[in-house]
């Protein structure tokens, strides 16, 4: 039986080779030698879009909190067993309005990010072109290059809290969009 240690290697090099894969379009045969289907788009989006979500790659946690980054760090490890180095590469935060005024949105990439989880931002960031708000220029997605964005709410209201963080990272490990 394999060690803790040598579980996180193996899996580690396997996340590698099928990242590699995906990019070089050579997933598919992969897949086949690992008798692995290919999730299709219905089972991997929330959303009905033309977008499937990297469920191996990172989540954009984007808005004004009170909750610290190493709280939310901290969550991922006690709830999900992820330690902070691993969750270091997998989730990208931006939690103080004035990041988030002068983050350039185009970083954001279908490719690298699983998710965008949105908490309270404002509505003149700079990217937002014709929209209302970034947020909703995200959510509209029109050109297909957005991951799925999912608003962090409490009691009605765009928040960042301890509680809706971890339920929604749950959901999204739940619906295959995010491989811990």
């Amino acid at each position: 039986m394999l060690s803790s240690e040598e579980f996180e290697s193996l899996i580690a090099k396997v996340k590698e080779r099928i990242s590699v894969a995906d990019r070089t379009g050579e997933l598919s045969e992969l897949l086949e030698k690992l008798n692995i289907e290919l999730p299709t788009k219905q089972t991997v989006v929330e959303k009905t879009d033309e977008y499937i979500s990297n469920p191996l790659g990172k989540i954009l946690v984007i808005g004004e909190s009170s909750v610290k980054i190493g709280n939310l760090l901290k969550l991922m490890k006690d709830e999900f067993c992820m330690d902070n180095r691993t969750t270091g590469k997998r989730f990208d935060f931006v939690l103080n309005y004035k990041d988030i005024n002068h983050y350039d949105f185009n970083r954001i990439n279908k490719n690298d990010y699983a998710a965008v989880l949105a908490g309270p931002m404002p509505h003149c960031a700079v990217g937002k072109g014709e929209y209302s708000s970034v947020l909703v220029k995200m959510e509209s997605n029109d050109t297909g290059s957005y991951p799925p964005v999912y608003r962090l709410n409490s009691n009605g209201q765009l928040k960042i809290t301890k509680d809706n963080f971890r339920e929604r990272v749950r959901k999204l490990i739940d619906q295959s969009l995010f491989i811990v």
